[in-house]
């Protein structure tokens, strides 16, 4: 029922990534620690306001299905820090992605 997942691989915490987003689709976006100004997104989840890796992994699957329940065409995530918990969470990222 819900969107696809798109993976940002270059995401600045003040803005949204630069992908293109399509203005007819409706979007939302997984973020890691700051919410750019809505924009282009309909819905954006914040796992960890203070960038805390073990926070946006008890946030993620939950903050997941809110974005998929959502009715989005697209869900776009910010990648996370590529050690630890980011690297489990960037896993699982492109999981659903690709599947």
């Amino acid at each position: 029922q819900g969107g696809s997942v798109g993976i940002a691989t270059e995401v600045e915490n003040t803005r949204p990534p630069a992908i293109g987003i399509d203005p007819a689709q409706r979007t939302g976006l997984l973020a890691f620690r700051a919410a750019p100004a809505a924009g282009d997104f309909a819905r954006i989840e914040v796992l960890s306001p203070t960038g805390d890796l073990r926070e946006a992994a008890a946030n993620f699957f939950a903050a997941l299905r809110r974005l998929d329940a959502a009715g989005l065409d697209l869900i776009v995530a910010e990648v996370f820090p590529d050690v630890g918990l980011g690297r489990a969470l960037n896993d699982r990222l492109r999981r659903a992605a690709h599947g």
